[in-house]
């Protein structure tokens, strides 16, 4: 009986691994674009002046997200470019589950973290949309404040130089879970009251990522509206960060409430000598999260989706500390045979949507098939919410076509315009300087959402961007109120006029604009 909760955490964490690989293509809302731009530098890498280098270059800037890139410029030629993204997310859950059992383990050496519960902090959103950056981000974090806390009392040189190292390599993967080591380490410090030359050593530690973190955040200063929306925030909490899928399993209705009560309960039942240890220091942790949740802005420093990050990190701190309460540990094992059952009822309709967005992924590349290799493109793209209807992935918690034409660029080494990582500025690649300015970099970005912004951005950089655009790929049909409203139609008939249509489907339009090279 007391192996059952490792043997089904396990099972769950194979399962979890092997979804991907059940259905190929995999992928998500955001994936494509990281196989996409880890293509590109890896050509960069080894061929300086190959196909991609008269566009592109490596971002010489301080960004983070470089980690994806490198870790699929590995799997590309190992797994194919089809496959790159499914062998990313197999790596993401079995990184995150083992890292956050190491740091559960290091907080208190009685539990093992090997239970259900770590299963449940893994299968969070940000997995299923394709937020690899992060993901990765979060398991590195966790090996690192667990790695701290081992050794926090006699930290010799040679630990906090790889710490040091450790914290810079999650800067460059992701900029949050990097803030939130840091806050663990020295919330850490602070309770563990090390010795002075320990003090020291964690300190030197700590400044080159903090450093790194100043570095990135100060030229964004002032630049940022400060609108936390801490109303809207709480009445959403804790938002929808453990949704798989739709419904009361995917969306974890039964387990996310009990988790709270959970946590609730450990901080009220923690005994006096309890908080002197490391647990308080994770219920200040949580508290501090759950503050940055409601105050944060939700978009800032190129990025968004920040609030549901500070909320999957209050259910890591708490979850955790309420898992080494004295008091509830004879609940432990009711809770991970509730939560095995939870994840396992969540992680059945994910597989199928899976399914489903690949069959999907299919019918993208097939009308995508008019455009050969080595072609140039961009993408006009409206919702598709007939599409999703009928391919019956209605249910998923994400937007998997919004980047499938950079899934097909990077299968078929095309250009693709408009793919959102090399307009943000804040992955490993962007366009050279002066080949295409700023003004023209912002039209082809709000090209991704031809609600809000219409067709006249895209109209601009096809009159103007001084690259040799071949085709044209529009995505979206009228099953959405806001495409009807919007100038879908006029779109449509603007390209009819000005180019040939040369392959669709119920969703997507490629039209040819000039004769490829």
């Amino acid at each position: 009986m007391k192996r059952l909760p490792a043997i089904l955490a396990f099972l769950l964490l194979a399962y979890q691994a092997a979804i991907p690989w059940t259905t190929a293509p995999y992928v998500t809302q955001d994936g494509p674009s990281y196989v996409y731009t880890a293509a590109i530098a890896r050509d960069l890498a080894l061929h300086p002046h190959g196909y991609y280098s008269g566009l592109y270059r490596f971002q010489p800037k301080l960004v983070m997200n470089w980690t994806p890139a490198l870790i699929l410029g590995v799997f590309i030629p190992v797994f194919g470019a089809p496959h790159a993204e499914a062998a990313l997310a197999s790596l993401c859950v079995i990184v995150g589950f083992f890292g956050i059992a190491y740091w559960r383990r290091s907080l208190d050496p009685l539990d093992s973290g090997f239970d259900p519960l770590t299963n449940f902090l893994v299968n969070t959103w940000f997995f299923w949309i394709g937020f690899y950056s992060f993901c990765l981000g979060a398991g590195v974090s966790a090996v690192l404040s667990g790695f701290y806390i081992r050794h926090a009392a006699g930290l010799s040189r040679t630990q906090a130089a790889l710490l040091a190292a450790g914290l810079v390599a999650s800067f460059f993967t992701h900029v949050l879970p990097t803030l939130m080591a840091l806050l663990v380490i020295a919330l850490a410090a602070v309770w563990a009251r090390p010795p002075r030359a320990a003090r020291n050593r964690t300190l030197a530690a700590l400044a080159p990522a903090a450093m790194l973190l100043i570095f990135f955040v100060r030229p964004s200063l002032g630049r940022i509206p400060f609108v936390p929306a801490a109303g809207w925030a709480w009445r959403l909490f804790p938002m929808h960060v453990f949704t798989s899928a739709a419904g009361i399993a995917g969306e974890e209705r039964l387990l996310v409430p009990a988790m709270l009560v959970y946590i609730c309960a450990a901080f009220a039942l923690m005994k006096r000598d309890e908080w002197n240890t490391i647990r308080g220091a994770l219920a200040l942790a949580a508290a501090l999260c759950f503050a940055a949740y409601l105050l944060a802005p939700n978009t800032g420093f190129g990025g968004g989706e920040i609030k549901i990050r500070f909320s999957w990190y209050l259910f890591v701190f708490g979850c955790t500390a309420a898992a080494q309460t004295r008091r509830l540990r004879p609940l432990r094992s009711m809770v991970s045979l509730y939560a095995a059952a939870l994840v396992l009822a969540g992680l059945i309709p994910a597989m199928q949507n899976a399914r489903r967005i690949s069959r999907a992924a299919d019918e993208y590349a097939a009308a995508l098939a008019a455009i050969p290799p080595h072609s140039t493109f961009v993408r006009l793209r409206y919702q598709s919410r007939d599409a999703r209807r009928r391919l019956n992935f209605d249910s998923s918690p994400s937007e998997p076509l919004m980047h499938l034409d950079a899934w097909y660029a990077a299968r078929n080494q095309c250009i693709d315009l408009t793919d959102y990582q090399a307009l943000n500025r804040l992955y490993a690649v962007t366009f050279r300087r002066f080949t295409i300015t700023g003004e023209q970099q912002n039209w082809l970005f709000l090209s991704e959402d031809g609600e809000a912004h219409g067709f006249a951005p895209l109209r601009r950089a096809l009159e103007t961007v001084p690259v040799r655009i071949e085709y044209v790929v529009m995505l979206g049909d009228e099953g959405a109120e806001a495409t009807r409203a919007s100038d879908f139609r006029q779109a449509a008939a603007w390209l009819d006029a000005a180019a040939r249509l040369v392959s669709r489907n119920s969703f997507v339009r490629v039209y040819q604009t000039a004769q490829p090279r």
